[in-house]
């Protein structure tokens, strides 16, 4: 997102998913971080259960039961139809950008930003886009 004149303006369409991922906590932010075991949605000490809600070209919303303050870099594993993709589960590295309370049970949006973008993440978000709309296409193609 950037600033115009005082206004908030994001960069990229949004597109809704609902799909079964993990946020892996990077080890530079782990101490920022403490799981309680006893969550139902803790994997691991590093590791929570979530859900992606949509994809951008700059990164993706994560509803998560468990509140991370902006700024962590994690790692998203989409668990795309119990990994059995042919090319495994979609990674990527992703920081917080934003955290707010969605409901009360809790649940909290995560809005995230891509760290590294490459043809590995177009490649990716291809997919991500494929599973929210079907088949994307250019303008080009389209046409």
């Amino acid at each position: 997102m950037s600033n115009y004149q005082g206004l908030t303006v994001r960069h990229h369409d949004r597109h809704e998913l609902d799909l079964k991922a993990e946020l892996v906590i990077d080890p530079e932010h782990v101490e920022q971080v403490c799981f309680t075991s006893s969550h139902a949605a803790v994997v691991n000490a590093t590791t929570i259960q979530v859900r992606v809600r949509d994809v951008s070209r700059g990164g993706i919303g994560v509803e998560s039961p468990i509140y991370l303050p902006r700024m962590v870099k994690a790692t998203v594993r989409l668990l795309l139809d119990g990994t059995s993709q042919p090319e495994g589960p979609l990674q990527r590295t992703i920081r917080v950008r934003r955290c707010s309370m969605v409901n009360e049970s809790p649940a909290y949006l995560l809005g995230t930003q891509f760290i590294a973008q490459d043809g590995e993440t177009e490649a990716d978000l291809e997919r991500l886009l494929t599973l929210a709309h079907g088949p994307h296409r250019t303008e080009e193609e389209a046409a």
